[in-house]
């Protein structure tokens, strides 16, 4: 089995005191300083237009909406994972480890998108991010989620996605930078219509894929 693609950890920062106190040497200069940069940090980034649509935390278990969602967007191009409200329930609202967060976006009281995230004290995630095809909306759900761990006392937001994410230029757009990467290996069935092509270019693949 050969290598199709690498996950890759795209980070925000958005508290300068470390990097900071890399330079100055002193823990109060550091903070004085950050004064002045942490708001920068926060600016930086595309944010997507407000009209577009508006911002909701999920509260209680996925309705039939996203599944509904899924279906819309399984018509467009493009590898993904099936996520039915079943499955997010099971995946994120059932899970053991974690407390994962659902923040989503409606227009016109219709779901056309949410980005899922993971606060953790040393490691806050976005995991996981579906939408219609509207960079925007992309960039208005990458913006809600990184705000709301901000406000929880993140200094940097990581987010795993795969290196050739359709949606790369978007991460970079709205202040994520391109960090490490791993290999991703998957396995295409026997007279699949899936090509291996497809999953090095056009996998929207994100940590939320794995079940563990």
């Amino acid at each position: 089995m050969e290598q199709c693609g690498e996950l890759v950890r795209w980070a925000k920062p958005l508290r300068a005191e470390q990097r900071l106190l890399a330079f100055v040497r002193s823990k109060p200069l550091a903070r004085g300083l950050s004064i002045l940069a942490n708001p920068l940090l926060a600016r930086r980034g595309w944010r997507g237009e407000k009209s577009l649509c508006d911002l909701q935390v999920q509260e209680g278990p996925c309705g039939d909406e996203f599944s509904q969602l899924d279906q819309e967007i399984s018509t467009n191009p493009g590898v993904r994972t099936s996520r039915s409200a079943g499955y997010l329930n099971w995946r994120y609202f059932r899970a053991p480890a974690a407390r994962y967060e659902i923040l989503t976006a409606r227009r016109a009281g219709k779901l056309v998108g949410y980005v899922v995230s993971v606060s953790e004290s040393e490691d806050p995630r976005i995991v996981d991010l579906c939408s219609i095809e509207e960079h925007g909306v992309v960039a208005r759900l990458l913006f809600g989620a990184v705000e709301r761990l901000r406000q929880q006392g993140a200094v940097t937001v990581s987010m795993n996605a795969g290196g050739a994410h359709p949606w790369s230029k978007v991460f970079e757009r709205a202040g994520f930078q391109r960090r490490e990467g791993s290999p991703i290996v998957a396995a295409v069935a026997q007279g699949s219509a899936i090509s291996k092509t497809e999953f090095e270019r056009n996998w929207f693949v994100m940590q939320g894929e794995r079940d563990s």
